[in-house]
């Protein structure tokens, strides 16, 4: 039977939805085998599926002691090694209550991990919808402001024209009472031109008078 290694640690971990150690105490407890190339261990995939199927469907009570009979295997690694040397063999065991303690301790304790980011994103969001709604208040009232303001600069433009309108009319009024002035004072010279030219002839009458009777 052939055996292909093609899987790393941290992909099996993935897989099994475990942490790293946990895969390595299931390859010192033989529940997996492994095969080591460039430095690196390689587990293969079928076994760690295999793995899962048997921990998704409640794998075997404890106690129960099975063995499982292999024929040694012709080992590949997804390079292309041949690595038939080495025949790791793996028995089943039955599942230590304390290694399945600390199994399950780590499960937890990478859920509540998950558990704890999702809260820490969570209450980000709740903070930046809190620290939206003074912006959209804050937003409001900047519009009412800019509102007030230009209604106020309606108001303002509308008094500077009402006061242009007065100084004109301001100055119609002096322009008016200027040519007033000035007819009243030729009217004034007039007159006095008239009174000056009335005793004038008045004058000569008399004088006009007095000789015509004396001559």
């Amino acid at each position: 039977m052939v055996t292909t290694y093609n899987i790393d640690r941290n992909t099996a971990s993935r897989l099994l939805d475990v942490s790293v150690r946990t895969v390595d105490r299931y390859l010192k407890s033989n529940r997996l085998s492994s095969a080591k190339s460039d430095g690196r261990i390689w587990l293969s995939k079928e076994e760690i599926l295999d793995l899962l199927r048997n921990k998704d469907s409640g794998r075997q009570t404890q106690g129960n002691d099975t063995r499982r009979t292999h024929v040694e295997p012709d080992i590949i690694v997804d390079n292309g090694v041949n690595l038939s040397n080495e025949h790791p063999q793996r028995q089943t065991t039955h599942v230590d209550m304390e290694e399945l303690y600390q199994e399950l301790r780590e499960e937890i304790a990478i859920k509540e991990k998950r558990l704890a980011q999702a809260s820490y994103k969570l209450g980000q969001l709740e903070a930046q919808i809190a620290s939206m709604v003074p912006m959209l208040e804050f937003e409001k009232q900047q519009k009412l402001l800019a509102a007030s303001n230009e209604e106020y600069e309606k108001k303002l433009a509308e008094y500077s024209s009402w006061l242009d309108q007065k100084e004109e009319e301001k100055q119609h009024l002096n322009m008016l009472i200027k040519q007033l002035d000035e007819d009243l004072h030729m009217e004034k010279v007039n007159k006095w031109v008239y009174a000056v030219i009335l005793y004038v002839l008045v004058m000569g009458f008399i004088l006009i008078w007095v000789a015509l009777k004396f001559i």
